[in-house]
C-alpha cells in the first residue's frame, strides 16, 4: 500500500526526471526489490579531464567522501519537527 512518503517520492522523481525507484515491487519494475535503503551516487564524470584529476587526487577523494558522509548523516538524523 503506497504511503504519503511514496507519493512525495514519486512526485519529486517525476519533477527531477533522473530518479529510478528500485523498490517496492511494482508491475514493470524489479520483481524482487531490496527493502534496504540505498543510493547510487555519481559525483564526477571521470571522462572529463578536470573531474578525472579530482577523482585521482587524495584531496578530491576526501572532499567527495566528506560530502557523501555529510549527506548520509543528514538523511539518517532524527527529524526535528
Amino acid at each position: 500500500m503506497p504511503t504519503s512518503s511514496d507519493s512525495r517520492i514519486a512526485v519529486e522523481a517525476a519533477r527531477y526526471g533522473h530518479v529510478l525507484l528500485l523498490g517496492p515491487a511494482q508491475a514493470g519494475y524489479f520483481s524482487t526489490p531490496s527493502t534496504m535503503p540505498g543510493a547510487l551516487i555519481e559525483p564526477l564524470f571521470v571522462t572529463d579531464p578536470f573531474e578525472g584529476s579530482l577523482a585521482a587526487s587524495p584531496t578530491g577523494q576526501q572532499v567527495i567522501a566528506g560530502g557523501i558522509a555529510a549527506a548520509v548523516t543528514q538523511e539518517l538524523a532524527p527529524s526535528r519537527s
